[in-house]
């Protein structure tokens, strides 16, 4: 692996702890047995770690590590951002997150051991990187 290549999935390894610890902070301030309507700290660190989340899901599609592992990334952000956002007072985004933190985390182990190499079965095929043949038609 040369050092450009390591030094991406260094900054993406990155990318995702940060929305992991972003959102798992933000979701223990939010969390209460006792709801009280309105926007506190706790919800600005679910958008940053839906931010970074989301911004991880699009750096791995743009190093065509496929679909299931940019699907896994984006699981803070789809599972617990978005529900935040809609219903912030609610246990929604927190049960999102039982599913959502550890498919980021499986997302993030798979996406470094495939270390960016082209999506399964599209050498087999002849197609590049992206899947479909040139020319479109």
């Amino acid at each position: 692996m040369n050092t450009r290549r390591r030094r991406q999935a260094t900054l993406w390894t990155l990318a995702i702890l940060a929305s992991l610890l972003l959102t798992a902070a933000g979701l223990a301030m939010t969390f209460s047995l006792i709801r009280t309507p309105g926007e506190g700290p706790g919800h600005a660190l679910i958008f940053a770690g839906t931010a970074a989340s989301a911004a991880a899901a699009a750096w791995a599609r743009l190093r065509d590590l496929g679909w299931p592992i940019v699907l896994a990334v984006a699981a803070p952000a789809l599972l617990v951002g978005w529900p935040d956002a809609v219903m912030p007072d609610s246990f929604i985004p927190h049960l999102g997150a039982v599913l959502a933190l550890p498919a980021a985390l499986i997302g993030l182990i798979i996406g470094l051991v495939a270390g960016g190499r082209p999506e399964s079965g599209h050498q087999e095929q002849g197609l590049p990187p992206g899947g479909h043949p040139a020319g479109g038609g």
